[in-house]
């Protein structure tokens, strides 16, 4: 703006002028005017072209030092300086007045405008209003006298005014400075905090999987009444403290921003009867009735987040079982809204349990709270399920809510937003308990894994389906392991002292001859997002998460046998 400003300033110079003084003289000036605003305003185009230009980050803009400052101010105002010390006592009264006006303009300006290079804002004023008050003290008479007295003051004013803004713009600056640098900490923080539960999920899970994986063990032995009563006790116990650890990790990725769901194709009724064979047993076992119904109006195929879908209807349904005594539960689902681009669906959970007081409905979404605090006494839980439960459905541009009434049961509903899909929806129908078939007993394997524990966990549930496994600690082992001996698979753990997972995939991919191709399920007790595609771009063919449940395991190792390797054709997620 002060670019433009001062070619508009020299355009009603000239045209005022030119009648008055010399033209050749007047338009050297304007014509040095011209030129320095147009150079000045070419710079200006090229930086911004330069910066719209510019891919990745911008980089931090070097500041100019104090001399060039100094030198481009005395640069801008040199012609105004110039123009007032030549003409002024040479004009009208006038014109003189438009000198004055526009060399007390052009100084008030720009003083303001390098008010936060103070000695650059001086250099500026100094330089206009400078020949001015020298020639006003030059001529004679007693009102150019006044006048040089009136400029001179004015000159003080706006070197203390400059002075009040730079000091403003140094506070603005260090509260920039401190804002940057309070930005940067919180980033950090965030990745702290990032590391922190990726660290956490593997400390925690990783016992966890030993603790489930032995008790499953301990299951299939010999055990008498007391014996099994008291293994399934702690079996249940574990899962009940994955679940917890689960949905803090949940929560902690929602809270961080960092979920992002997905838009794949699926079936709702398919999503919904998934949730229905899981449950129903435990349903079934409480004497509660447990029914679904699917509207007609809703598409076969939609393009949406089945998992996360799945994880709200396994949550709402599982509270329903578990506040629910007598009488029966039920899953709804229909349309509420639709349009070319998106369709609206709503779900509803209604039970016949306990029910809900009005005042706990109100914050039953918060994170921690439960209807009343000797819930988590008698149940467990943590009271994040439907805090997990209310950011998932807002991610997927839904709402969640309830209605319900003490003694009377409660509906949970909530609603999300799928696209209309055309393409065909893969869903594979299994058997609740699927039929893994066995592998040869000459299949060879190599376990990559550093904990004891786990180690023998899964050496112990490969023996049980006659598989013999080679053992190894950590991923250099396993890099050395493979160049010795061809392998028919590999279960390699993605976090391991000296070499990780992911640094010997890489290295084993980059070997000579067939054994580069052999297949690498991921193991990995880290149940944060991202891990998958980690994998995959490391070279992985599949993802089994710790705890490992034995039918995952061997479905997993049975899509990669040799005999099986034409039917694989794409790498998978085996989720616990």
């Amino acid at each position: 703006m002060s670019i433009v400003s001062t070619l508009i300033n020299t355009t009603v110079v000239l045209a005022s002028f030119r009648g008055v003084v010399q033209w050749n003289q007047l338009l050297l000036w304007s014509c040095l005017s011209y030129a320095l605003g147009i150079m000045l305003l070419y710079q200006w185009f090229a930086q911004q072209r330069r910066t719209r230009n510019a891919s990745g980050p911008r980089p931090p803009r070097k500041p100019r030092s104090a001399r060039k400052n100094i030198t481009m101010a005395a640069i801008m105002a040199a012609p105004w300086g110039i123009l007032g010390f030549w003409l002024f006592g040479q004009l009208p009264s006038e014109q003189e007045t438009v000198l004055i006006a526009a060399s007390v303009g052009m100084s008030a300006g720009g003083s303001v405008l390098l008010s936060s290079v103070y000695p650059a804002a001086i250099t500026y004023v100094t330089v206009i209003m400078g020949p001015v008050i020298v020639r006003c003290f030059m001529l004679p008479g007693s009102s150019y006298t006044m006048l040089g007295f009136m400029a001179l003051s004015y000159v003080f004013f706006l070197i203390t005014t400059t002075s009040t803004y730079a000091k403003l713009f140094a506070e603005r600056g260090e509260a920039l400075d401190r804002l940057g640098k309070s930005l940067a900490d919180a980033e950090a923080a965030s990745r702290a905090k990032s590391d922190f539960l990726a660290m956490m999920s593997h400390e925690i899970r990783t016992p966890l999987a030993g603790m489930m994986g032995m008790i499953d063990l301990l299951v299939g032995t010999e055990l008498n009444e007391e014996q099994c009563g008291l293994a399934h006790v702690a079996h249940e116990s574990a899962r009940n403290l994955l679940t917890v650890v689960n949905n803090i990790l949940d929560f902690s990725k929602l809270e961080a921003g960092q979920f992002e769901p997905e838009s794949i194709p699926f079936s709702v009724r398919h999503s919904v009867d998934a949730v229905r064979l899981l449950l129903a047993p435990k349903a079934r076992s409480k004497g509660l009735q447990f029914e679904t119904s699917i509207s007609s109006e809703i598409p076969d195929q939609l393009a949406g987040d089945p998992s996360r879908l799945g994880q709200i209807l396994l949550n709402l349904v599982g509270n329903s079982i578990k506040f629910t005594e007598t009488g029966s539960i039920s899953i709804a689902a229909f349309p509420v809204a639709s349009s070319p681009e998106f369709i609206q669906l709503r779900f509803e959970v209604t039970d016949t349990g306990t029910g809900i007081p009005a005042e706990v409905q109100k914050g039953l979404f918060n994170a921690f709270v439960q209807a009343d605090s000797s819930i988590s006494r008698k149940y467990g839980g943590s009271g994040l399920g439907l805090a997990i439960c209310k950011r998932l459905c807002q991610a997927m541009g839904g709402d969640i809510g309830v209605e319900s009434e003490p003694g009377r049961g409660s509906t949970f509903w909530f609603t999300m937003r799928c696209r209309p899909c055309d393409t065909p929806v893969k869903v594979p129908s299994p058997p609740l308990v699927p039929a893994i078939p066995r592998g040869p007993v000459d299949l060879k394997i190599l376990v990559a894994e550093d904990n004891d524990i786990i180690r023998s966990l899964v050496s112990k549930l490969l023996a049980r389906n006659g598989y013999q496994a080679d053992l190894v600690c950590n991923g250099r082992e396993a890099v050395e392991a493979v160049q010795r001996k061809a392998y028919d698979l590999i279960l390699m753990d993605m976090q391991m002292p000296e070499m990780d997972g992911i640094s010997a995939s890489r290295l084993i991919r980059a070997l000579d001859g067939p054994i580069r191709n052999v297949p690498i399920i991921a193991l990995t007790a880290n149940a944060l997002a991202g891990q998958r595609e980690i994998c995959l771009a490391a070279g992985m063919n599949d993802f089994v998460t710790k705890p490992i449940r034995p039918e995952a395991l061997q479905s997993a190792i049975a899509r990669y046998r040799p005999a099986a390797l034409g039917a694989a054709s794409e790498p998978a997620v085996s989720e616990p």
